[in-house]
């Protein structure tokens, strides 16, 4: 399993950030959250988001300055807000678009 991010760029007892940048076309590696996290979106992009088993579970078009987050409840994650479909856990991503998606991810440990 890879990481939820592509480059980490802080950790402490409490949260852990990363930073997820993905070119068009490009994909990320199939991972697993197991901890509650938001995220802001840096660049907005077309995301294709796949489960394991490399079905398309849905497509998102998050947009500059977005934040958004995601509780993980056993093996899906669910949106407290209800405006995001709730995906799987483990699961990749796609940059279906045309620009490069970058977001900035923060995990909550505790």
């Amino acid at each position: 399993m890879g990481d939820v991010g592509t480059k980490k760029v802080f950790e402490n007892e409490k949260i852990r950030i990363w930073e997820l940048f993905l070119d068009p076309g490009e994909k990320s590696s199939i991972h697993t959250h197991h901890c509650d996290y938001y995220f802001y979106v840096v660049e907005g992009s077309r995301l294709e988001i796949y489960s394991a088993d490399d079905e398309l579970v849905t497509v998102a078009e998050p947009q500059d300055g977005e934040v958004q987050g995601f509780q993980v409840q056993g093996e899906r994650l669910v949106d407290p807000s209800g405006q995001l479909q709730d995906v799987p856990a483990t699961h990749w991503a796609r940059n279906g678009g045309k620009s490069r998606y970058r977001e900035i991810l923060v995990e909550l440990k505790t």
